[in-house]
């Protein structure tokens, strides 16, 4: 059995060991917010940098559109001048 001595030491080491763990848990947990509101600063953009971002790539967009639209303008012709010096010419002196 436990004389008194004994379990003095005992809880002794039970709150110090109590102690320590909290302590630790304390500091993981201050660090680990730390880190979480420099990542949670640093993600979000600046709603004119997006807004310009979104300009430019509109920009870009009609300019693409434009540039497909020449293209099947192009396709269109192309097609038509074939379609032409396949057809055997009309031979005018037929009535």
């Amino acid at each position: 059995m436990l004389n008194d001595q004994d379990l003095v030491v005992l809880l002794t080491i039970c709150s110090a060991g109590l102690l320590v763990t909290t302590i630790g848990f304390a500091i993981a947990w201050v660090r680990a917010r730390e880190r979480w509101l420099r990542l949670r600063g640093e993600r979000p953009a600046p709603a004119d940098v997006t807004l310009a971002n979104a300009e430019r790539l509109e920009q870009a967009l009609s300019s693409v559109a434009l540039e497909v639209e020449r293209i099947g303008e192009h396709q269109r012709f192309l097609t038509k001048m074939l379609a032409e010096q396949e057809s055997p010419p009309a031979d005018p002196r037929t009535p």
